[in-house]
């Protein structure tokens, strides 16, 4: 009787784990507990497991966009447009009557908007068209260096800046600035130097492994204290001139490619043929706008490229002792002549005004050089620096 009860009670016991087993069969199973163990269904499949290493697609990684390097051609003055992530800056705007060729160019590559708008030092050849780039042109920031100067050019740049309701920074000392993926580090931010060249602003463009240099005009006596390690770059100081590029600046940056801001002929002989000598025995590329116009170098991360073959290293065409106002016993004054290296673009003298170039080489036979009382922008075809000149 006993084993009978006990058989019974084994028969309800498989029973009750049989209709147990089969309710667990039957509930659905919770979404999130469904997710959580797909993974490891797959992770424990044999196709998983058969996969070979060399089988497996690596995902590339994501390219650096290419940036661009612009290089304006409005003679001997700077102007410099820096592309990279649909962002763009400039650096300084060229001189007073380069106004149309820098605006019609911002226009061709498709500029609106400049994130960043850096004037190097306040010497018309480098903000000359600066008021009308802030007219013509949304700025987001102006970036200067310390200090100011009293000169007509200069009081129409800040005008132009009050007009938009705009206020010039004064960057500190390596401050940097994103634009797309490059960066752009300011240096020599301080000023307060005797010679305007020496108060330019020193812009370090890095993108990727891609280092380019650009040091307005700012001498030897700024470059000594630069410690930006080496760049494949160079915008080259002082268009050239043997007062910058000195031979243990060049020695610590080691550039590939050397870009000379110049135009021909121009009073101060740029460039020089010293700096041209260095750049050619260290095999440094040099390329100029005086020989090849606008130049462009696309920036690609690793690397600068451009589709231009180099320039030549023949020294600049200068009238190093350009003639004087015959009705005036005080020569003409140029950018570089006056102590401080401030230059005012109004002449002092009466001015002299001349239907063509013919009336006026009749009275002066070689031209008239920018400060000159006859000069006048519109005989000045190659917007050299010179009117009329043979």
């Amino acid at each position: 009787m006993r084993w009978k009860l006990w058989k019974v009670s084994g028969l309800m016991v498989s029973l009750l784990v049989f209709l147990s087993g089969c309710q667990n069969a039957v509930d659905p199973v919770p979404d999130e507990k469904v997710e959580a163990l797909e993974p490891v269904l797959e992770e424990n499949t044999v196709v998983a497991d058969s996969v070979e290493p060399d089988d497996v697609e690596e995902v590339p990684t994501q390219s650096t966009e290419v940036g661009k390097i612009h290089f304006i051609n409005t003679g001997n003055s700077d102007a410099i447009l820096i592309e990279n992530g649909g962002e763009f800056a400039m650096i300084d705007t060229g001189d007073t009557d380069d106004d149309a060729t820098v605006g019609a160019y911002l226009r061709q590559q498709g500029v609106t908007r400049l994130s960043y708008l850096i004037l190097t030092h306040y010497h018309a050849d480098h903000i000359g068209g600066a008021d009308t780039v802030l007219r013509d042109f949304e700025v987001e920031t102006t970036l200067v260096p310390n200090g100011d100067a009293n000169t007509n050019v200069y009081r129409e740049y800040i005008e132009a800046l009050s007009m938009k309701g705009l206020k010039p920074s004064v960057p500190l000392e390596g401050a940097t600035f994103h634009l797309g993926e490059a960066t752009l580090t300011l240096y020599n931010t301080s000023g307060g130097h005797s010679n305007e060249n020496n108060n330019s602003l020193v812009v370090l463009y890095e993108h990727g492994d891609d280092r380019a240099l650009f040091t307005g005009d700012a001498e030897a006596e700024i470059e000594q204290t630069l410690e930006v390690g080496t760049v494949e770059l160079l915008k080259v100081g002082h268009h050239g001139s043997k007062t910058s590029s000195s031979s243990s600046f060049i020695n610590q940056l080691r550039p590939k490619y050397a870009v000379i801001l110049t135009g021909q002929p121009n009073q101060y002989g740029h460039p020089h043929e010293e700096t041209l000598q260095l750049f050619a025995s260290k095999g440094i590329l040099v390329y100029r706008t005086d020989e090849q116009g606008h130049l462009v170098f696309q920036s690609t991360g690793h690397g600068f490229e451009t589709a231009l073959s180099p320039g030549s290293y023949t020294p600049g065409q200068g009238r190093l002792t350009p003639e004087t106002n015959p009705s005036n016993s005080q020569p003409p004054q140029y950018k570089d002549d006056n102590p401080n290296g401030i230059y005012d673009q109004e002449p002092t003298g009466q001015r002299e005004s001349y239907q063509n170039c013919t009336k006026l080489r009749e009275v002066h036979p070689d031209g008239v050089p920018k400060g000159h009382p006859a000069y006048e922008s519109k005989h000045d075809r190659d917007k050299d620096g010179w009117a009329c000149e043979r």
